[in-house]
């Protein structure tokens, strides 16, 4: 089947004002939501309107359950709103279940030197979005450390650091960060013996 059937036999419809009491969260998502992260989402609903619709199901065993959504409809409650836009679905509990773990785990990871890159987002746009300063800090501070070890390689080496750059790339399967970090701590290694 391909993605278009796939939509096609899935999607029941689209309601653009579904009264939200009357939606029941699934029994088992895996998903929680921190008050802070609560209010963020708040903010960003507030400043940029509701703009993802929620996931719904519409099998007749499994009527009215959000399948993705359900942060969303906490923020929502806590706001006031009594009604929001739904894309409804009919899929049986396993596909359900399935989606609704999909629809959390493709999040992708942070690209630190895109994001650290003061050119293309201010620090001052980080802040606004509610990104926790502590974190925020961390970050920082570690994404400069790591450039200054990496500059520091380069230099006393240039050979070694293409080196590093090499092997780098196939580690880039976890994080950019975690990839350098254990290069450096490889180097470091070998640099007492």
């Amino acid at each position: 089947m391909n993605l278009k059937q796939i939509i096609e036999t899935a999607t029941k419809g689209w309601n653009p004002s579904v009264d939200i009491s009357t939606l029941k969260p699934h029994p088992h998502n895996p998903r929680k939501m921190t008050d802070f992260e609560k209010r963020a989402l708040i903010k960003s609903i507030e400043k940029f309107g509701f703009v993802e619709p929620l996931i719904v199901n519409q099998h007749p065993d499994w009527l009215n359950i959000v399948i993705g959504g359900h942060q969303r409809i906490e923020a929502l409650k806590e706001m006031g709103v009594k009604k929001a836009p739904v894309i409804f679905v009919e899929l049986e509990k396993e596909p359900m279940d399935e989606l609704n773990i999909q629809l959390n785990l493709r999040k992708g990871q942070w690209d630190y030197k895109t994001l650290l890159d003061e050119d293309i987002y201010p620090r001052d746009l980080l802040r606004r979005v509610d990104w926790p300063e502590d974190e925020l800090q961390v970050m920082i501070d570690d994404w400069e450390e790591q450039k200054k070890k990496l500059d520091e390689i380069a230099s006393e080496n240039p050979i070694l650091f293409d080196k590093i750059i090499v092997e780098c790339l196939p580690r880039l399967t976890s994080t950019i960060k975690t990839a350098i970090e254990e290069i450096v701590e490889d180097y470091e290694e070998a640099k007492v013996l």
